[in-house]
């Protein structure tokens, strides 16, 4: 009876443990490929043109040095671009898609929004790169 219970709940511990990206979730951090802070970034990536934007499917994103890396933030669905709103260098930056034609959802998983600047400082770059 002893060896029956020890492995039930050996079974229920391996079973009940999941991973988030294992619950359908995608995770995305920011990462600051910038000599700027990154100031006040929110990111929403499934929005589109014309819908509700910042809505509650999106995050705001504590401030992030050159060179780091957000926290993680859990999103239950995404692409690999996304409406976006930050400010770097005191000017602001915003952007959203206008649809997700041909582009397919994000599998669940972790993921990094790189954000960069081109040399003149006045185009945002987000690439997505899985973890």
């Amino acid at each position: 009876m002893k060896s029956v219970f020890s492995l039930l709940v050996v079974v229920l511990l391996l079973t009940g443990c999941k991973k988030s990206n294992e619950a359908g979730v995608v995770e995305i951090r920011i990462m600051n490929n910038t000599a700027w802070t990154i100031n006040n970034a929110v990111i929403n990536p499934s929005s589109i043109f014309g819908s509700e934007s910042s809505s509650a499917i999106g995050h705001k994103y504590a401030d992030i040095p050159p060179g780091a890396s957000s926290e993680y933030k859990p999103y239950q669905s995404a692409y690999r671009y996304a409406e976006y709103s930050m400010e770097i260098n005191g000017k602001r930056y915003s952007a959203v898609p206008y649809d997700y034609v041909g582009e397919h959802l994000l599998e669940p998983g972790r993921y990094t929004y790189k954000i960069s600047l081109n040399a003149a400082g006045d185009a945002l770059r987000l690439d997505c790169a899985a973890d």
